[in-house]
């Protein structure tokens, strides 16, 4: 079976751009966190993580967008809520903004 997996950026649009993503049938979304010194990435991943730097995107804004881009995909009706991956991170996430 073939899957669809888009790749975003963690940025300010992200989230609406996930829920777009899921929408249109995307079956995975995984989501870049930008750090300074991106060796191994291609252009495109090194520019989208410059681009996200510049616009203030660090850990805790990369895991406020994560949880709104989880909030988002599952508005679209297509993430699912069980699975045990994703909850281990929500709780991260949780743990994480109560600070």
């Amino acid at each position: 079976m073939k899957r669809l997996s888009i790749y975003l950026m963690a940025g300010k649009k992200t989230p609406e751009l996930a829920a777009a993503a899921v929408a249109g049938g995307a079956d995975l979304l995984e989501l870049g966190f930008p750090f300074s010194d991106p060796l191994a990435d291609g252009p495109v991943i090194r520019l989208a993580g410059e681009r996200a730097l510049a616009e203030g995107m660090r850990t805790q804004a990369c895991l406020d967008c994560l949880a709104e881009t989880l909030w988002s995909a599952q508005r679209a009706g297509r993430m699912p809520d069980e699975d045990a991956y994703l909850e281990r991170i929500r709780e991260r996430i949780r743990r994480s903004s109560r600070h």
